[in-house]
């Protein structure tokens, strides 16, 4: 038998075996202000999808340049709202004519691939961009050195022909 109190009622460490309703309820009420800020930032990919295409272009500035550099043919990347496109001069037997100013070739990768991407939806891409690798790495720029992408800006120095970004 548990011991009483002479008012009849059980001792203080009995009776606080379980939560009171404002405590339940203030936690509940916690929960959904947290959850109506933090949920729609769950589900929208936006951010995370420019950064993505920013590091892609990164990356495809680059490759372009050492492309470049190891097959002593220039490389160019052109760079617009909808996407991006590393071509060569068309070949000449068995190296590209260096000295043919129309870039008709897609610049192929190891697996095959050609050189390119597309922009994806609702990433907000500023500016139409040429940027021509040459053999010695060095770049020539039409349109401008920096292409902004949402927050980030993409940059290429023209003298090293060296790409920075995020």
């Amino acid at each position: 038998m548990r011991p009483r109190l002479r008012s009849g009622r059980p001792p203080a460490e009995a009776r606080a075996a379980g939560w009171t309703l404002i405590e339940l309820i203030t936690v509940l009420a916690l929960l959904a202000v947290i959850g109506a800020i933090a949920a729609p930032r769950m589900w929208t990919r936006g951010v995370f999808e420019a950064r993505g295409y920013v590091a892609e272009l990164v990356g495809a500035a680059r490759l372009s340049r050492q492309a470049a550099v190891a097959s002593g043919c220039p490389v160019r990347l052109s760079l617009s709202p909808g996407g991006f496109r590393a071509q060569q001069p068309a070949a000449l037997g068995t190296h590209c004519d260096a000295a043919n100013p129309r870039f008709t070739s897609p610049l192929i990768l190891a697996d095959g691939r050609t050189l390119d991407g597309v922009a994806p939806a609702g990433v907000a891409v500023v500016g139409n961009l040429q940027w021509t690798f040459l053999a010695d790495g060095s770049v020539r720029v039409r349109g401008g050195r920096r292409l902004r992408v949402s927050t980030w800006v993409v940059e290429v120095d023209p003298v090293n022909g060296v790409v920075s970004g995020p």
